[in-house]
This record gives structure tokens, C-alpha cells and sequence, in this order.
């Protein structure tokens, strides 16, 4: 698996404690680890920076590295937002999510993160979602099992 993008940082030279910077992706893709298929969706990043602000190439290329990857769009959001606070430093920050609709379905997924709240994370090396123990895992196991024989 190769090396995951990190974001980097510029420094934020604003003393303005009431800036917020919103980010918002509007071509982002992940691979669906049920079905083995791409999903598409918006990400939109809300933050108020304290010393950094986020390198807008780096966050492009970031998120551009998970359309290769399956990953859960719950899940997703927890770890963009983490990679996000270790990465960047903020005082708070929001990762929205929204899946485009399919079978007629939407799905948005939110997280919030505010200084006050611990946070304990180091990034991952590398980065396969898909909650290992579902019932929808075991099934797509099985399933690949069967087509391999």
C-alpha cells in the first residue's frame, strides 16, 4: 500500500479569534467496502485555526488518496477529522460528509472536534476501513471466497 498524503500547514498570521475557514470538496470518492464499489460525495471542513491554516494543494491531495481505499463514509469522517486536529491544530473544527444519493437513500455523516475534548491519535501508516467485524464484512468474505474458487 503506498504512503498516505498528509496535510501541511502555512502559518496563520491573523490574530483575528472569530476567523473561520470553510473548505468544501465537491468531487470526493471513496470505495464502498460492502460492494467493492466507488461512492461519491462532498466533504466540507469548517475549522477556526489557531497558529496553522491547511496548505489547500496538500488537503486536495489528501483526500484525492481515498478514492482508492474502502472505507465505511462513517468511519471516514472520524478519521479525516482526526488526520485533520493532528495535522493542522485547530481550535475547532467540523467534517461534514454527504454521500450522493443511492437506492434513493441519502447519508451524511458529522464530526466535531473542540479544544476542550481530549485527543489521543497518532495517523495510521496506512488505512483500510470497513468495520472488521460486521455482519456485512463476513458476508463479503464469504462472497470473495466462493468467486475465488
Amino acid at each position: 500500500m503506498p504512503k498516505l498524503h498528509t496535510l501541511q500547514c502555512i502559518r496563520n498570521d491573523s490574530k483575528l479569534s472569530n476567523l473561520i475557514i470553510t473548505l468544501n470538496c465537491t468531487e470526493f470518492t471513496w470505495n464502498c467496502p460492502s460492494v467493492q464499489q466507488p461512492d461519491y460525495g462532498t466533504i466540507e471542513i469548517y475549522y477556526r485555526p489557531k497558529n496553522k491554516i491547511v496548505e489547500t494543494k496538500s488537503l486536495k491531495f489528501y483526500l484525492q488518496q481515498y478514492r482508492y481505499l474502502n472505507a465505511y463514509n462513517e468511519e471516514l469522517v472520524v478519521r479525516i477529522t482526526q488526520d485533520f486536529i493532528y495535522y493542522v491544530e485547530p481550535e475547532q473544527v467540523k467534517v461534514i460528509l454527504r454521500q450522493n444519493i443511492r437506492g434513493g437513500i441519502s447519508n451524511t455523516a458529522e464530526c466535531n472536534w473542540y479544544e476542550d475534548q481530549p485527543f489521543d491519535y497518532t495517523p495510521k501508516a496506512g488505512f483500510q476501513g470497513g468495520w472488521p467485524n460486521s455482519p456485512i464484512r463476513q458476508v463479503a468474505k464469504q462472497v470473495t471466497k466462493k468467486s475465488t474458487k
